[in-house]
């Protein structure tokens, strides 16, 4: 099944602070699940914008990453409707960066919340 050619895009996504830290951070999540509701393409880019979903409002927090793999829907596990994204080429230049370095732990404690837990000082 071939498609069509176009040049990479960037698809702007909404993200929750608990998945925005684990993917930001560069190392815990180098993966998105998505609904495959969208033309995602190897080489395109994703702009996640931290987003509350508490306060309905953008955090200002943003990074921006390369789509490097596509895992499509019915493979190891994912439901119909959904693809895995791998991530790679993390960028925070045009966008602002939390300073998450003060933070020893992050909870989700239910669908909307997540606790903090700072780290000892001094």
């Amino acid at each position: 099944m071939s498609q069509e050619f176009r040049y990479p895009i960037t698809h702007q996504l909404k993200t929750w602070p608990i998945y925005f830290v684990e993917i930001a951070d560069g190392m815990t999540k180098p993966f998105e699940i998505r609904r495959n509701d969208r033309d995602f393409r190897v080489n395109d880019w994703l702009e996640l914008h931290e987003w509350n979903p508490e306060t309905g409002l953008y955090t200002g927090h943003s990074v921006r990453a390369r789509i490097r793999l596509i895992m499509p829907e019915g493979k190891m596990g994912l439901e119909a409707g959904f693809v895995a994204l791998g991530l790679s080429d993390l960028d925070y230049s045009w966008g602002r960066m939390p300073d998450y370095s003060y933070i020893r732990e992050v909870r989700k404690t239910g669908p909307f919340r997540i606790e903090w837990e700072r780290k000892p000082s001094g």
